[in-house]
């Protein structure tokens, strides 16, 4: 598979437009799955956001998007931000009740704290970010259906070394299991290996 660049940034309305146009005369704000990525989208707007508020999934992966609005989604279960250039993670204290599993690796993320209020996240894929301290997972130490992490790539796992117990040609990311569990007990997978 070859890799397309993205198109030039575009707003979500604008994104949403062009969504509905390939689909020929189907209206995005019926859709459960809705899928928007390399799209271009530089911003996302409440009223756009409002407009397809009814999805389950929502993929909005490999565009330019910065911030994180407050989202309202009454049953938004999986939500898809990765590859952006999203530093902190805001607006998602609504989706406490439904979101259950957030994709949002490869973005410029250093802290944890505004995932809180997710009861039900049940996956969170938040690998290749910039998350230099490994305390940083404390904050989603009261998460309890969380059980399948990726914390790969992100300084704590590559540059901490009393983390590690080993010389560094001979480092193993399962080290750090322990370490993540101690703060995540439930956590049954991580970096996509059984623990």
């Amino acid at each position: 598979m070859s890799f397309t660049p993205m198109a030039k940034k575009k707003s979500l309305q604008e994104a949403i437009a062009d969504w509905e146009k390939e689909h020929e005369g189907e209206k995005l704000s019926d859709a459960e799955w809705v899928d928007l990525i390399f799209r271009g989208i530089s911003d996302l707007d409440s009223n756009s956001l409002n407009y397809i508020k009814n999805c389950k999934k929502l993929s909005l992966s490999s565009n330019f998007i910065t911030k994180i609005p407050d989202l309202h989604f009454d049953n938004l279960e999986i939500l898809s931000l990765g590859r952006n250039k999203i530093r902190a993670i805001r607006g998602l204290d609504f989706l406490g009740k439904t979101l259950k599993e957030l994709w949002i690796s490869y973005n410029e993320i250093e802290k944890l704290d505004g995932l809180k209020s997710l009861i039900k996240l049940e996956k969170l894929y938040i690998g290749n970010n910039l998350i230099s301290k490994i305390d940083e997972l404390n904050s989603l130490s009261n998460l309890p259906e969380l059980k399948d992490v990726v914390f790969k790539g992100n300084p704590f796992t590559l540059e901490n070394p009393s983390l590690w117990n080993s010389k560094p040609q001979d480092r193993n990311p399962t080290e750090l299991y322990p370490e993540i569990q101690k703060r995540l007990p439930n956590v049954q997978i991580i970096d996509g290996n059984t623990v």
